[in-house]
């Protein structure tokens, strides 16, 4: 769970680009159902929470541009409250990058400007970084 906690349902994906197929993964009733493969057919699988916010089911796909696309040295809190997700995001001061999500199966793209410490706030319901 990449230190974000207890596993919840979940969606998993193999690939970035297109995001999906999407397989449910994540309670005793939904394996993950791998296939053989070698060091030049590897596979990588993505997970995401399935949250809801506001009545709407959203997924959060991080930097689509990364291999850990949800890094911890990147995302630093996650909080859902009220109408709203936060991500409290870290890096280099200046640093832009492009935090993705899903909302009701749309894809959404948040552009971020880390401030001069290094940090940003992002809305996912104004979808922005402040």
């Amino acid at each position: 769970t990449a230190g974000f906690g207890e596993m919840t349902p979940s969606m998993a994906f193999m690939d970035m680009g297109t995001l999906g197929p999407w397989t449910p993964f994540g309670s005793a009733t939904q394996d993950l159902m791998l296939k053989q493969c070698g060091k030049d057919d590897f596979a990588l699988w993505y997970i995401t929470p399935i949250l809801t916010v506001q009545g709407k089911k959203v997924l959060i796909i991080g930097e689509r541009d990364k291999w850990v696309p949800m890094s911890p040295q990147r995302v630093t809190n996650i909080d859902g409250h009220g109408a709203t997700i936060e991500m409290s995001l870290t890096g280099a001061p200046g640093e832009m990058f492009t935090m993705s999500f899903t909302v009701d199966d749309k894809l959404v793209g948040v552009k971020c400007v880390l401030d001069d410490a290094g940090t940003a706030t992002l809305d996912l319901q104004m979808q922005t970084c402040y």
